[in-house]
């Protein structure tokens, strides 16, 4: 007699004690209900009522050995596969892959917050408007992260509002934002401190798009600076002296951006953030790769980081890093930040922190005091 996994099943379920025997007998009559090419109508009713009776009662093993033995076959009662996807995330994982349960089955696990099935739904799952809204709405960054870089997702003017909002609380989702092919680089360039090296990437080379589109329609006139050398000069010399609080009021007087976001310019670590202002201050290469080298502790200077850095400044241009700009003064929100102007000069500028043309220490020492107590 040739050996089955049914006849075995029935055999362990005959030598079964008490304690073993309802995930024995669960697991014979789904061998069974699975041997059949075709079960009659009257076959999956009774195998529905059997085996939702006994799996509340299995330890959680049995219970996912249960779900990999049913869930890709294709008679499996619906309602069977709904009780499992509600299961621990190891046995709702194995339903959820199979695309085989209702938008309703699938709306009550995200409505109900069971966060990890919900980014299992965010990952794997066939989405609809509705699906897409409600994982959304369900604000958890993993979750809406992972969302964000399914290249199915349509979204709509309200779910764009709802993502840029999260995006700038949550920078795992400002950097799969920046990589959606789909999405303007404008809603994740304000929390582009926060991004990992690829995100950034990803931003500047759709931030080169947009100002080439820009170029095109021949508006690159609106915003262009023109090169300030005496600007560069003591942008230099404050970073070659160590002088950070120098550097973030230059960037924040300049860029018309908030101090406190200039400071995250200076500190950040990767160096592309402070590339991309020093472009829209026409700092030139030389001039920069120099800063990039006396920037002190927060930017690396291994000769990788430095040679990519120097890479990424010279195929960033200008136009490109003034895009950026504007995008970082609309993200911060900043009201008494004037939006950025090639014909203000630093003479007439109606908003904003100032620093005057020629600078000594003194002054520096005295925007930074400034800064410290507006903090305090």
């Amino acid at each position: 007699m040739v050996a089955s996994p049914a006849r075995d099943s029935f055999l362990e379920l005959a030598q079964s004690d008490s304690s073993t025997r309802s995930a024995a007998l669960a697991r014979a009559a789904s061998e069974l209900f699975i041997a059949e090419a075709s079960p009659t109508a009257t076959d999956i009713t009774q195998y529905q009522e059997l085996i939702l009776n006994l799996l509340p009662d299995l330890p959680l093993r049995d219970r996912r050995h249960i779900a990999a033995l049913i869930v890709g076959f294709a008679a499996t009662p619906k309602d069977v596969l709904a009780w499992l996807s509600k299961d621990d995330i190891s046995v709702s994982a194995l339903v959820l892959g199979t695309n085989r349960l209702d938008e309703a089955d699938l709306l009550d696990l995200v409505t109900d917050h069971r966060l990890e099935h919900s980014w299992v739904i965010a990952n794997s799952c066939r989405l609809t408007a509705n699906l897409s809204q409600a994982l959304i709405q369900s604000e958890d960054p993993n979750v809406v992260a992972a969302l964000c870089q399914r290249a199915d997702l349509d979204l709509s003017v309200e779910m764009v509002g709802l993502i840029s909002s999260l995006s700038q609380l949550h920078p795992v989702i400002a950097s799969a934002l920046a990589r959606r092919v789909d999405m303007p680089f404008q809603i994740s360039a304000s929390a582009m401190v926060g991004l990992d090296h690829g995100a950034r990437l990803a931003l500047i080379e759709k931030s080169k798009q947009a100002a080439l589109i820009e170029q095109a329609q021949g508006r690159k006139a609106t915003r262009r600076r023109t090169p300030n050398p005496e600007l560069a000069r003591r942008f230099t010399s404050l970073a070659i002296g160590r002088n950070h609080d120098g550097m973030v009021d230059i960037i924040a007087d300049e860029l018309r951006v908030p101090p406190e976001f200039a400071e995250e310019i200076v500190s950040d670590p990767g160096g592309e953030v402070l590339a991309i202002a020093m472009k829209a201050l026409w700092v030139d290469a030389k001039t920069a790769l120099t800063i990039f080298l006396q920037a002190g502790p927060s930017i690396s200077r291994s000769e990788d980081t430095l040679r990519r850095l120097n890479t990424l400044y010279n195929d960033l241009t200008t136009l490109a890093a003034e895009q950026f700009v504007s995008a970082w003064q609309v993200g911060q929100g900043k009201p008494d930040y004037a939006p950025y102007n090639a014909a203000d000069s630093a003479s007439d500028r109606g908003t904003g922190r100032h620093l005057p043309q020629t600078s000594t220490a003194g002054n520096e020492s005295d925007n930074a005091s400034e800064r410290q107590s507006k903090r305090a």
